[in-house]
């Protein structure tokens, strides 16, 4: 698996980009800039990118579908499949009537035909199988909103992605399932009830041994624990 850090920040970052990873030909998140930093990174999104998981409808993580949607007007001979909770089609819909709205509520209402859009809504537990791949839906938790994460298995490896996410209990569950686990690290120190902070995400990495840990979703912080854990920069690409 080919996996490529499209940006590793927070949404107040001034020195990355709002955390987004494209593995293979699935991207997790679409923030807002997602999609001119996959283009800057030398990704032809309309054919690269099949899949989308978006985790939850922060601006952070969703509002660039709309800049999505743009870019596959040049190209849409590719079905792209978009996945997330319940309601994600009607959530898409919403945002184009709004940032591209004019005046006619009907007009993105066919969306999947507009664009070459598919629809996959799922809830925790759910299990997808996509050719040659099988995602496992995982429930996160931050503030009182409930985010989606996601254990991508292909050819025998498993990444997990999970962000955002306050410390939680079952999260160690997830991360005993995974190669590589793709974390919220929020904090330069400890978590918080929204986000994971270093000093934790170290001890769980030192936990399990067997899981390469990548922290992701960043403040503007000096790491702490670089032989414990991966600090990947905007753009970085590595295989797994």
């Amino acid at each position: 698996m080919k996996i490529t850090f499209a940006g590793t920040g927070i949404m107040s970052s001034t020195q990355r980009a709002n955390t987004s990873m494209l593995v293979d030909d699935v991207l997790f998140d679409c923030g807002a800039g997602t999609v001119k930093q996959l283009f800057r990174l030398g990704v032809y999104v309309p054919t690269a990118v099949r899949y989308v998981c978006i985790s939850h409808y922060h601006v952070d993580h969703f509002l660039d579908l709309g800049s999505l949607y743009f870019a596959r007007e040049k190209d849409k001979s590719q079905v792209c499949t978009i996945i997330g909770r319940k309601g994600i089609r009607r959530k898409m819909i919403q945002l184009m009537q709004f940032t591209h709205g004019d005046g006619r509520e009907e007009r993105f209402e066919d969306i999947e035909k507009l664009n070459n859009l598919e629809f996959i809504e799922v809830e925790p537990g759910d299990v997808v199988e996509l050719p040659g791949m099988r995602l496992e839906v995982v429930e996160l938790e931050h503030n009182t909103c409930r985010p989606l994460g996601y254990i991508l298995e292909k050819e025998g490896k498993r990444v997990a992605y999970c962000c955002d996410m306050n410390p939680f209990e079952g999260f160690e569950d997830i991360c005993q399932k995974a190669d590589m686990m793709c974390s919220d690290c929020n904090n330069a120190t400890d978590g918080s009830r929204a986000h994971m902070g270093q000093d934790l995400l170290r001890d769980i990495a030192q936990r399990h041994p067997d899981c390469r840990f990548y922290a992701l979703h960043r403040g503007d912080y000096e790491p702490k624990y670089p032989d414990i854990l991966h600090y990947p920069q905007d753009g970085d690409i590595l295989e797994l």
